[in-house]
């Protein structure tokens, strides 16, 4: 008789009310997962996430609310550097992709794929260190193919159309600093730093923190 698996610890993190209730529903019903918390946002997580002993970290992608997930990937793994970081998404865009990854994502699945077979889904990041979602293959082939479109070589970002307090928030996420410490040194909220951080994204065409710094040349 084979031994018996210890549950898959997870912890969640998505801002969409409904859809956090869903995922959370279907970890309580499974014997093989074990919720260990679930949240709107990564701050409320960061004690869980310090805590729990090799937790699995499904994470949105775009959090309405504190650092985006890709920003956040590296303050996760500070705190707790055995956890697995899944991102979780609609988006199938190669830039988010690849952002994702180099942030240090170890899976990319999108939210459709988690509705249907999250359970499986979880095992393959565990037993293989990594998952991706069928639907993102594609876009990680045209990534392979394409590797100066993605990669070192990629055209540097125009911060000409940015406002001089969002260069200046520029220059503080150059440093890889918290909105918190950003905040403090622009005297402003932290909140008030997410929404410069948020219409910067926008402006530039990029998701995340590492994806504007590899741009910027």
């Amino acid at each position: 008789m084979s031994a018996k698996r210890n549950p898959i610890k997870v912890i969640l993190i998505e801002d969409d009310n409904a859809l956090r209730y869903a995922l959370a529903q279907m970890v309580r019903l499974s014997a093989e997962l074990e919720l260990v918390g679930e949240y709107p946002d990564v701050e409320s997580a960061l004690t869980d996430i310090s805590e729990a002993p090799v937790p699995v970290v499904l994470l949105d992608v775009f959090l309405a609310n504190g650092l985006s997930g890709i920003d956040s990937i590296r303050s996760i793994k500070t705190i707790n550097p055995y956890c697995k970081v899944l991102l979780l998404t609609g988006d199938c865009q190669s830039s988010t992709i690849i952002s994702g990854f180099r942030a240090g994502a170890d899976g990319y699945l999108l939210k459709e794929d988690a509705i249907l077979g999250l359970v499986e889904h979880l095992h393959n990041l565990v037993r293989h260190g990594w998952c991706v979602s069928p639907g993102v293959v594609g876009s990680l082939i045209r990534i392979v193919n394409n590797p100066m479109t993605y990669g070192a070589d990629a055209p540097a970002i125009d911060l000409s159309s940015l406002t001089k307090t969002q260069l200046m928030v520029v220059q503080e996420l150059a440093k890889g600093d918290r909105y918190e410490d950003i905040g403090q040194r622009l005297n402003m909220a932290r909140n008030t730093v997410n929404q410069h951080v948020q219409r910067i994204y926008r402006k530039l065409g990029v998701t995340s923190r590492s994806e504007l710094l590899v741009g910027l040349k």
